[in-house]
């Protein structure tokens, strides 16, 4: 069931996910859009949607997942299967950072 909070999150999200890809700066486009959720806010809110994610962003994607040294499936994905990848690159980062901070989780 399509509703207008779902539309908006995938737009939001999608704003967020360029903005990501392009500069690797996970807040900025909530200036833009004016949506307090966070990327991985939305990441997690979409993480089981199974609409269709669009193809045009696949570039982005790749270069999301090369800069985490992952490679991504050639195929359609989901809302949700982006989400997940999204989510597991932030964790990353996350981790990576603390580690050089000096912290250990």
């Amino acid at each position: 069931m399509m509703t207008s909070y779902s539309t908006d999150l995938r737009r939001f999200f999608r704003n967020r996910f360029e903005i990501y890809a392009d500069y690797g700066d996970v807040s900025a486009a909530a200036e833009l859009d004016g949506s307090s959720f966070t990327l991985a806010d939305m990441c997690w809110h979409l993480q089981n949607d199974s609409e269709p994610f669009p193809r045009h962003y696949d570039l982005d994607l790749r270069r999301i997942m090369a800069r985490a040294g992952s490679g991504v499936i050639a195929r359609p994905r989901t809302y949700g299967e982006v989400a997940q990848l999204i989510r597991l690159q932030l964790g990353e980062e996350a981790s990576t950072a603390s580690t050089c901070l000096g912290y250990r989780r």
